[in-house]
């Protein structure tokens, strides 16, 4: 299906302990920087182009750029994901300036990230901050770096589990509503069936009415 595999981040402290596949969607409720929201569909088209959770691209973008689209790093990247010049041509990113090609770029790089670290979200993270070399010289194992170095996935890791939680909780709270106007839609229903009962009794209440009053009428000429 091209989905991302259930990601397990080292000791389980990098917001690995979920799936990141599946094309979720962006709840969005805990972003840190508003100016993230904008680019809500565009986050949610590419998490779902690439199998990924859309909380994890909100997540990379609140950390990279605070969703400011020209922001430029100190070492040359550019845009929403930050991206490297030469991440940007190996992904086919021509304006890392636009949004929509930012992004896109960005989820297919952490889709490579996490194909190659085998679902681990920590070590995607890492690859995607300081290059995949960085944790291939550590075998995969992000706990061999330093605390430092851990310190983006970590923090990233964190922002991702918070946004996965709101989203949990919004489709609780979704589905809580979607009860509550199951049962009221059901008891009009009953309430719409009594109506109708009461109607149809009233209809043959009258209907007997009239047919004893003819009987009456009928009598009286007889006599």
């Amino acid at each position: 299906s091209g989905e991302i595999a259930v990601g397990k981040s080292s000791g389980g402290m990098y917001g690995g302990s979920g799936n990141v596949s599946g094309g979720t969607t962006l709840g969005g409720l805990s972003v840190v920087n508003p100016r993230v929201e904008n680019y809500r569909d565009l986050i949610n088209k590419h998490a779902a182009r690439n199998g990924l959770a859309a909380e994890l691209i909100a997540a990379v973008i609140q950390h990279e750029s605070g969703g400011n689209p020209t922001i430029k790093g100190t070492s040359g990247e550019i845009g929403l994901m930050q991206l490297m010049e030469a991440t940007a041509k190996r992904f086919g990113v021509t304006d890392r300036t636009n949004p929509d090609e930012n992004i896109r770029g960005g989820a297919e790089y952490l889709k490579f990230l996490l194909r190659r670290f085998a679902g681990d979200v920590g070590a995607a993270l890492t690859g995607y901050n300081q290059g995949e070399g960085t944790v291939d010289k550590v075998g995969g194992d992000i706990s061999k770096l330093s605390k430092e170095r851990q310190a983006y996935a970590r923090d990233v890791g964190a922002t991702y589990d918070r946004l996965r939680q709101d989203a949990k909780d919004v489709s609780a709270a979704t589905g809580d509503i979607s009860t509550g106007l199951a049962e009221v839609v059901k008891a009009a229903n009953v309430t719409g069936q009594a109506i109708q009962g009461v109607d149809t009794s009233a209809q043959a209440a009258t209907q007997s009415a009239k047919l004893w009053s003819e009987g009456l009428q009928l009598s009286a000429e007889e006599m």
